[in-house]
């Protein structure tokens, strides 16, 4: 609630901003549009510290993997769920993990018993240099990753096998295994759509079955999921 809160804030304030700022300089306008940003930036960081004070990598992953593996063990029966139809789908900071969760099962996790059916990941986040080299996820999320030496291998890509490493040559196969994958991205998706060229890629070059990244028109980050499954209106 209070990620969306702020959210609502940022989409109030740019129109305010740009309104009072008509009559101004371009240059002092971006700077007040600077600004709002890092104030808001700020703010979510603080938030979001505040829902899960402490909380590092991979403690969120593990939390994941416990819950997949209760539904795999047939947790879901009872409510018509079959466990060995299990596809993983998560949004933004959700399908960084659905796909760590997908990378780590492809390899006979011990929290993961059964192999997924696929993996349905959106607008996520994969690349840990392209993190790094972004002002406001790194200053939003991460002091989540703070306590890693290296925070590639935090990320998906980093957890793929690199055609390049000459120690590894037979990299062309290793993800055989990995269940397939669709990439999807909104048309405004504050800098994601190069992860998911980057994570497509690299997928690719190790075997993988991939989709994507698909690109749905008229979509933004922040409204994504909610549109999902819904019929387009005239």
């Amino acid at each position: 609630l209070g990620m969306l809160g702020a959210t609502a804030l940022t989409l109030t304030a740019l129109p305010l901003l740009f309104r009072r700022q008509s009559t101004r300089s371009t240059s002092s306008s971006v700077g007040a549009l600077a600004g709002v940003w890092g104030g808001l930036a700020l703010i979510l960081r603080q938030l979001i510290r505040w829902v899960s004070p402490g909380v590092r990598h991979p403690a969120h992953l593990e939390d994941c993997a416990r819950a997949v593996g209760w539904v795999q063990q047939g947790g879901t029966r009872a409510f018509g769920g079959d466990p060995g139809k299990v596809v993983l789908l998560g949004n933004s900071a959700g399908a960084h993990l659905a796909s760590l969760l997908a990378l780590d099962a492809s390899k006979a996790s011990t929290e993961i018993p059964s192999p997924l059916r696929g993996l349905i990941a959106i607008s996520g986040i994969y690349c840990g240099q392209r993190f790094y080299q972004s002002w406001l996820m790194r200053h939003m999320f991460g002091y989540v990753f703070d306590d890693h030496p290296s925070w590639d291998d935090c990320f998906p890509l980093g957890r793929c096998p690199d055609p390049s490493d000459p120690s590894r040559p037979d990299s062309s196969s290793q993800l055989e295994g990995l269940c397939p994958v669709l990439l999807i991205n909104a048309a405004f998706d504050v800098g994601l759509q190069p992860h998911a060229e980057d994570f497509a890629k690299r997928l690719r070059q190790c075997g993988a079955q991939v989709s994507g990244p698909v690109v749905l028109p008229g979509t933004d980050h922040f409204r994504m999921l909610p549109l999902l499954g819904r019929t387009q209106r005239s």
